[in-house]
């Protein structure tokens, strides 16, 4: 289903990215373990790369978790590439594994 837009005057595009990023945590041994990376995993995003991040999905399994992030940006290359280097910052810095990621953008 396509939602009609109606921009503001002067905006000639809008672009959305989502992104899902399935991750599995080896070492929590708790959902307290658990939340506490994912809540500087998700501070970190919002600040470096300003974008919306929220757990959506297996917030009952300790060493499994689904991140949501979202973007919003005049140019689809520089929403794709935001959500794309959200993705590689994960991989890079975290202490968990990137399972898979799926981005979108619409």
């Amino acid at each position: 289903m396509k939602a009609i837009i109606n921009l503001p005057v002067g905006v000639s595009s809008l672009f959305v990215g989502i992104c899902s990023v399935d991750i599995h945590i080896p070492w929590a041994r708790s959902l307290k373990d658990k939340r506490q990376e994912l809540k500087g995993i998700i501070d970190k995003l919002k600040n470096r790369f300003n974008v919306s991040v929220a757990e959506v999905a297996a917030q009952d399994f300790w060493q499994h978790a689904v991140l949501g992030i979202s973007t919003v940006s005049a140019s689809a290359d520089l929403t794709r590439q935001t959500l794309q280097k959200a993705v590689d910052y994960i991989e890079e810095n975290a202490n968990v594994e990137v399972v898979d990621f799926n981005i979108e953008v619409l």
